[in-house]
């Protein structure tokens, strides 16, 4: 049996609220702004003028940042600047460098051993291989592609900074992972009703399915490195947008990308338990106390 110190208990107490408020705010602002853009477009040209398509235009970023912009004003408004300076430092804090490598070529190889394996089975491959090992690094390299989505920095101190810390402090890593999966996959709804994006091509279903596999796989990463946002939430994000970008994905995009993401979530789970611990020599505890 363990106990848990005085402090533990606050924290835990002040984690409902804290996740209420970031959740209630992030969807307020995206769905908001996502009903205006949806149902309103042509009110907002007769005041702001022509927008162009929805996804190169200031209201779309603010709402795709939402994530982090209320993660910021929450920590502001908890914690003061000390909150804001702890948010911050959850992209620093020190972690075995294998960690790295793993955010890096996780979802890579997983795509590229999928390949070989319907190839060898004479299933048809649905990815391209040159994309995956040429394109996608050359677009990595040679272009803004990594620095100009903003899906990474746009949403992860939200999601992997803010939410995920706190979601730990309730329940146990796959629960949280599953939890903020899901919650993340329906925060992407209003996506769906653009013409401009991408996820409107997709099957929702599909998409949840996908978001929480991939949270998964990204928790099984924040609490085994030390709960670094950069690493666990920043580099997985850009690296799967990054393989789309490429055109890596043929033919049924999310379905394929689905599958292969929930298959590697379902390893990690059956490999290390739904504590999802990986190297036992990683002792840091991957949250501090929240303010």
């Amino acid at each position: 049996m363990t106990f848990e110190t005085t402090a533990e208990l606050e924290d835990r107490g002040r984690a409902v609220p804290q996740l209420a408020a970031f959740f209630g705010l992030t969807f307020a602002i995206t769905w908001g702004l996502g009903a205006l853009l949806i149902f309103a477009k042509p009110q907002l040209e007769a005041a702001l003028g022509p927008m162009g398509p929805i996804n190169h235009h200031w209201l779309y970023y603010v709402a795709v940042c939402a994530p982090t912009i209320s993660a910021v004003m929450l920590s502001l408004a908890f914690g003061g600047w000390g909150g804001v300076k702890a948010l911050a430092l959850r992209f620093v804090r020190p972690m075995r460098p294998i960690w790295v490598l793993i955010a890096v070529l996780t979802w890579p190889a997983a795509f590229a051993i999928s390949e070989f394996a319907m190839r060898a089975l004479g299933v048809g491959g649905g990815l391209d291989l040159h994309a995956l090992g040429v394109g996608a690094p050359v677009l990595a390299f040679t272009t803004l592609a990594l620095v100009s989505d903003p899906g990474g920095l746009g949403e992860e101190a939200g999601w992997r900074g803010f939410a995920l810390p706190r979601l730990l402090m309730l329940c146990r890593p796959l629960t949280a992972a599953i939890l903020l999966g899901l919650i993340w996959g329906i925060w992407h709804l209003p996506a769906f009703f653009v013409s401009d994006l991408s996820q409107s091509q997709f099957a929702f279903g599909w998409f949840l399915l996908g978001t929480a596999a991939q949270t998964v796989v990204m928790t099984w990463i924040f609490v085994n490195a030390n709960g670094n946002v950069l690493v666990a939430g920043v580099i997985p994000h850009l690296m799967i947008n990054l393989l789309f970008d490429a055109g890596v994905f043929r033919g049924d995009v999310i379905r394929l990308e689905s599958i292969v993401m929930t298959l590697v979530a379902a390893g990690l789970v059956a490999i290390f338990s739904p504590s999802l611990r990986g190297w036992r020599r990683e002792t840091s505890p991957p949250i501090v106390a929240i303010t």
